[in-house]
């Protein structure tokens, strides 16, 4: 097996342990948390569909690399998209543009990366 197909089944493995992980710790709890955090749970669960979308997409050994690095790549997305939603609200937001919030997401942790780097 390749080293690129080796980095994305690990990269895909990892996006499927943690969405198992967060579903599992949800479905376990009582009906009214699950009621009270049905947002959160839909929002992660296309999350979950995108970033397998764009790990499947990336071809880049960096951005593969940085996404393996998040400690729960799940919750950073959430985090940032949420943020991005918030900061939006008076706009058309990013409703049904997940797609598009994890572009914004993945160009930030790189710049973030490459300003390490120059630092």
């Amino acid at each position: 097996m390749g080293k690129e197909v080796e980095s994305l089944l690990e990269l895909k493995d990892k996006i499927e342990f943690e969405f198992r992980c967060f579903y599992l710790d949800q479905m376990r709890t009582s009906k009214e948390n699950i009621f009270a955090h049905s947002k959160e749970i839909e929002l992660k669960k296309q999350l979950h569909e995108e970033l397998l979308v764009l790990a499947e997409g990336s071809r880049d050994e960096k951005v593969n690399g940085l996404l393996k690095a998040q400690s729960n790549l799940l919750e950073s997305a959430y985090g940032f998209v949420t943020d991005v939603q918030k900061q939006d609200q008076k706009g058309p937001g990013i409703q049904g543009q997940l797609a598009r919030a994890l572009e914004l997401w993945v160009s930030f942790l790189t710049g973030q990366l490459m300003g390490q780097a120059a630092g």
